[in-house]
């Protein structure tokens, strides 16, 4: 299974360290990935537009200026410590509601 030339492979990168965000940002980008990173994975399924509608806390900017947009992601790399929401269970939850 390929991905067509004109279409750019796209990686969800979630981790709560800035730096290792930063650090997997930089190296897919130099090769030619579309890369987006969030903090957390709660905000990773508000991103993916998988997040259910008590979870979220109004008092956060949204990670996508619309909820409603169809997303993409090829990819999804997540640490698997992180407050609030393991990457482990991340990946289930989108695993379930997918």
């Amino acid at each position: 299974m390929g991905v067509a030339a004109d279409t750019q492979f796209h990686v969800l990168a979630v981790d709560d360290s800035i730096i290792d965000r930063k650090l997997i940002e930089r190296l897919l980008k130099n090769s030619s990935y579309q890369v987006t990173t969030v903090d957390s994975g709660s905000k990773a399924l508000e991103f993916l537009g998988l997040h259910e509608d008590n979870e979220i806390n109004s008092n956060q900017p949204s990670v996508s200026p619309n909820i409603n947009q169809e997303v993409e992601v090829n990819l999804i790399i997540t640490d698997y410590c992180m407050p609030g929401m393991t990457g482990y269970d991340l990946l289930k939850k989108v695993k379930d509601l997918n």
